[in-house]
């Protein structure tokens, strides 16, 4: 069945919250929350095709059909499951198998044919057509005047040099080094293109990451320079920016806004140009002229799966993200793997723009095609091993790279061939007989000798006024980085529907279908008004369900939005855009409305049932119930509507708890799954611990297993559990009232209570009424009580601090990147 749901539905999100909502309907009308007698005949058909319901009615009768342990009751165990609404004997569980075994077919056959049928592939932004944005990249490559205020802008050129870079790792099967870089040699000039290529393997992104800082892991040997001074670590992370193959960035943000928050977190205060936010504007404006992405501007990122860039326009916007810092080196990982040869050009063409402003751009590509290849002015070709075999000048037309292959006996290029496939593949292994190491061809070569003598001279007597330093790691203050951070996290939040309007409608709708299980009691008189016991067990079970299925959905839905965020941070960590703070307080202040909304809507849905279902109580009185069940399901499917055209709100005077610990649930449940997918590198593992803690709540929240028959290891479970602290808190604030009364009647238990309990009640009597207040007593053994109220909240506010602190903490110290 779920399978079949995850496959028909579009999304991920659509799936929590579809699937999320026939687990309630399942649960709920399964025959154990809410048992079968208590079921409201508007809602026996849930009971009667779910699987659930035929599952449990099947292992009920299963068990209390034998064994001498249930002649405790007057009438064996087959008297206690008749009280419940069960069916005892064997042909229940022939029935339940009669359903239960068609229903698995019918949902593998349906399966079949979804898979065979159902489609949902990613959607491209269908706001702006092709032939526009084409238009506008023509007119937009020669609006020269529109880019002068980028180009124009002040900044330090670099020239960049590295010397006998080495590189090497453990392998985790033998426990051997493996060698991915050996004395690794040359130099990047400002102003000049330089392509590192190689064969799969050979080492070049690996290089560059060295290069670039990026490499946390391995032992890295040798030296890098700017301008003939030390390569720092701070310093360096303000002064360069590196776009990743696989560039992430937030899809609900328009490629404006994704620029500017860049910008504003990376450009210089202390230049003038930029010093105001309308400056900022005005430079970013520039920057996506010269990327080409005016026309894109007011487009949302988005995804694959939900429609937005192509990926070469996201190619384009992954450079003008780090381009936006006005970096003085810009490291490109192969910018046109996987375009066609136009976005290749396209993304080519901006590149170099970037390098005629003076900055210095370190690319690797991949088997890139002649027009890109001869647009770059340095090569560096790699072997595997990591070892260099050609450095220098590629040439016009590439002819100092074809001229030293050639000269020491690679196989002549032919006519039109491209030169940055024969270079990989005409370099012979063997000539004359004896095996040929171009490497070392290369390091016995003038080539080599020019190499180092131009290292020397470019770090001979730096000049101080071209040393990059900075006095702080961040280009903005603490409150700036945070005041944005908080801001862009709450515009993802509010262009989420998917998350925030489907939860909260999910709110709504859960609370009216749950308290309608109760609609026979809407507007009755609370004094002479009765519950059966089956009933006021389905009330304290239904209460249970909504904090689990709430908290359920909570965490599950926050986990794929944080991981999300936390990835694009990675990167502006990376960048040295912000620090862990600024996004630790950010997740923070997003999630505050709407878990309060999520629980206020849920509360008022709770409260406002008698009203809201009052109508439909007198409708009852004039239907047959079939035709009340179909009017019933009607409005249903319409709560929101169905709630505002009533206009009627109640509060009782319990809300304020109700509301107060609900909230504390969906807090604690949302904040714990921001903090399990910072913890962990994946989403399965994530769903690892959100199983942990749910069904620890399920188990230990006092409903399952009573907390009067909770002992040793249990016990500690039970003090463990924050679902406890919430249940019993809402039970105990919600249900203590006199009225209305629950009746008892033999031989139940709770009539023994009362007759030991309470006055009223004898011993000659059969039937006796008690009030909620003592239910709640009797099922929970008098473990739950208003009394704890200050305790509890004192232990919830202490899982709250702990799920922010383990966020922090991870945060801080993990970095689920492949470095």
């Amino acid at each position: 069945f779920y399978s079949t749901l995850s496959n028909i539905l579009p999304n991920k999100a659509t799936v929590q919250g579809v699937g999320t909502f026939f687990l309630l309907l399942m649960t709920q009308f399964g025959g154990f929350i809410v048992y079968p007698d208590a079921i409201p005949v508007w809602y026996e058909w849930l009971y009667w095709i779910n699987p659930f319901g035929w599952s449990m009615q099947a292992l009920v009768a299963n068990e209390f059909q034998t064994g001498t342990k249930y002649n405790v009751f007057p009438g064996g165990g087959a008297q206690f499951v008749t009280e419940k609404g069960f069916k005892p004997g064997g042909v229940r569980i022939s029935y339940s198998f009669a359903f239960l075994l068609p229903f698995t077919v019918l949902f593998v056959f349906v399966l079949a044919i979804v898979l065979k049928y159902v489609r949902h592939l990613g959607k491209q932004n269908s706001t702006i057509k092709d032939e526009e944005i084409y238009k506008s990249e023509i007119e937009e490559s020669g609006n020269i005047a529109s880019q002068n205020f980028v180009t124009h802008l002040p900044f330090i050129p670099v020239d960049l040099t590295f010397k006998n870079i080495s590189y090497e790792v453990v392998t985790s099967t033998t426990g051997e080094s493996l060698k991915i870089l050996t004395n690794v040699n040359g130099f990047m000039k400002a102003g000049r293109m330089c392509a590192l290529v190689g064969s799969s393997g050979a080492g070049k992104t690996t290089l560059m990451d060295v290069i670039s800082l990026r490499k946390t892991s391995g032992i890295v040997g040798g030296e890098v320079h700017l301008n003939g001074f030390p390569q720092e670590r701070e310093s360096f992370l303000r002064c360069a920016a590196y776009v990743e193959q696989f560039d992430i960035q937030s899809p609900e943000l328009t490629v404006r806004e994704t620029v500017l928050f860049s910008a504003k977190l990376r450009l210089d205060p202390s230049i003038e140009a930029t010093a105001k936010t309308a400056d900022k504007e005005r430079f970013v404006d520039g920057v996506l002229n010269m990327l080409e992405l005016t026309v894109l501007k007011d487009s949302q990122v988005g995804s694959y799966e939900a429609g937005g860039l192509t990926f070469e326009q996201r190619k384009r916007l992954a450079i003008a993200v780090e381009f936006a810092g006005s970096p003085s080196i810009l490291f490109l990982d192969e910018p046109t793997s996987g375009l066609d040869a136009r976005g290749a050009l396209v993304v080519m063409r901006a590149m170099k723009r970037i390098a005629d402003t003076g900055r210095t751009v370190c690319a690797t590509i991949h088997q890139p095609s002649s027009a890109v290849f001869e647009m770059f002015n340095d090569i560096l070709l790699l072997k595997t091993g990591g070892q260099v075999v050609y450095f220098g000048e590629l040439g016009e037309g590439s002819t100092n790279l074809i001229n030293y292959f050639e000269s020491r006996g690679a196989r002549p290029i032919e006519h039109g061939e491209n030169p940055a496939s024969w270079m990989l593949r005409a370099p012979v292994k063997e000539k004359d007989g004896v095996m040929v190491d171009w490497a070392d061809l290369y390091t016995s070569s003038d080539q080599y000798t020019t190499t180092l003598n131009t290292i020397e001279s470019l770090n001979e007597s730096p000049d101080e006024s071209k040393k990059i330093t900075y006095d702080s790691p961040f280009a903005t203050t603490f409150s700036k980085r945070m005041r944005y951070m908080v801001g862009r996290i709450g515009t993802i939040y509010l262009r989420s529907p998917a998350y925030n309007v489907t939860r909260s409608i999910v709110a709504i709708f859960y609370a009216f279908i749950q308290g309608a299980v109760f609609l026979r009691h809407a507007y009755t008189d609370r004094n002479t008004d009765r519950f059966t016991e089956n009933e006021a067990s389905g009330l304290i079970g239904t209460i249970f369900l909504a904090l689990n299925i709430i908290g359920l959905s909570s965490i599950a839905m926050v986990v794929p939005v944080m991981k999300q965020i936390r990835d694009v941070f990675y990167k502006h960590r990376a960048s040295g855009m912000l620090g862990h703070t600024s996004l630790w307080i950010a997740s923070f202040t997003a999630e505050i409305p709407y878990i309060i909304l999520v629980s206020l809507l849920y509360s008022i849905g709770k409260v406002m049932q008698y009203f809201i279902l009052y109508p439909l109580r007198i409708l009852q009185m004039y239907c047959d119930n079939i035709y009340f069940a179909l009017i019933f399901i009607f409005l249903t499917c319409f709560p929101p509507v169905f709630f505002v055209t009533s206009g009627v709100f109640q509060f009782q005077g319990d809300f304020a708890a109700f509301w107060g610990f609900f909230t504390f649930n969906v807090a604690i449940h949302s904040y714990f799954g921001q903090a399990f997918i910072c913890v962990v590198k994946d989403l399965p593992t994530a769903g690892a611990l959100q199983g942990a803690i749910v069904g620890t709540n399920i188990f230990f929240s006092g409903f399952i297993v009573r907390p009067q028959f909770l002992n040793g290891f249990a016990r500690i479970g039970w003090y463990f559990s924050f679902g406890h602290y919430v249940y019993e808190s809402i039970i105990a604030n919600s249900l203590n009232d006199d009225s209305p009364r629950i009746r008892a009647e033999f031989p139940s238990a709770f009539l023994n209570f009362l007759i030991e309990e309470d006055p009223k009640c004898t011993t000659d009597m059969v039937v006796c009424d008690g009030s909620f207040a003592q239910f709640v007593d009797f099922s929970f053994g008098g473990e739950y009580t208003t009394q704890n109220n200050g305790r509890n909240i004192g232990i919830l506010i202490l899982y709250l601090v702990a799920a922010r602190m383990l966020q922090w903490f991870a945060l801080k110290k993990f970095n689920y990147v492949n470095t």
